[in-house]
């Protein structure tokens, strides 16, 4: 399910990129830190920005 279709200028995939992020968001509170890092392919500095700061 689409919210904006994609053929839209702009804002038809940026409802894509927004629900990519709240989702890599909330599994950064469910899943465990060191494991989701584990399993990351990309660029380790990306997951680490899009998680934030580890909470002490």
């Amino acid at each position: 399910m689409d919210l904006i279709p994609d053929f839209l200028p702009v804002i038809g995939p940026l409802d894509d990129i927004v629900v990519v992020a709240l989702a890599l968001r909330y599994a950064g509170r469910q899943v465990p830190r060191d494991v989701l890092l584990a399993a990351w392919p990309g660029e380790p500095r990306l997951i680490e920005r899009l998680l934030g700061q580890p909470s002490a």
